[in-house]
């Protein structure tokens, strides 16, 4: 998301030139219509980039309740949910399979309805649930031959 904010702001801060090659004096209107085709390219492009983070590549199904400080109960809640498996997305301090919060509140619903009304009390704005591989086992692996380390050990961890 920062990465998208960058470019929109980088598009609108670029000098615009005009059709002789000379700059265009802001606030005028080529200015204004320059400043807005900028950021619609930043935009299109943000929206390219972010969709491509969250790519479905197959799903894996909760195996075990994850850890936390939650009630045991709502924790098992999750045991039996198959979740969309996402692109791998770098940069995660945890290990583990990320799903959108309010997603997975969403699917959780269709399971088990009481469950899911806790949690969506308790979600906030860009929540991203983590879920531990070790209580989780991949259901469906990506149709194509993975192109990284992750998406190696993600097979390893799917045979055992």
């Amino acid at each position: 998301m920062r990465l998208f904010f960058t470019l929109a702001l980088t598009s609108l801060s670029l000098p615009c030139l005009a059709q002789s090659g000379e700059a265009v004096t802001y606030g005028s209107s080529s200015s204004i219509l320059c400043a807005s085709l900028g950021f619609l390219t930043a935009v299109a492009a943000g929206l390219v980039l972010l969709g491509s983070e969250t790519r479905t590549v197959g799903t894996f199904r909760v195996v075990a309740p994850p850890p936390g400080e939650e009630p045991e109960a709502l924790r098992q809640a999750w045991v039996g949910l198959e979740l969309p498996l996402r692109k791998h997305q770098s940069g995660s301090a945890q290990e583990g399979y990320r799903i959108d919060g309010p997603e997975a509140v969403r699917l959780l619903a269709a399971h088990n309805p009481a469950a899911a009304q806790w949690w969506h009390t308790r979600l906030h704005h860009g929540s991203v649930y983590t879920f531990p591989t070790e209580t989780c086992q991949l259901s469906e692996l990506p149709q194509t031959t993975p192109s990284s380390a992750s998406w190696a050990k993600l097979s390893q961890q799917a045979k055992s």
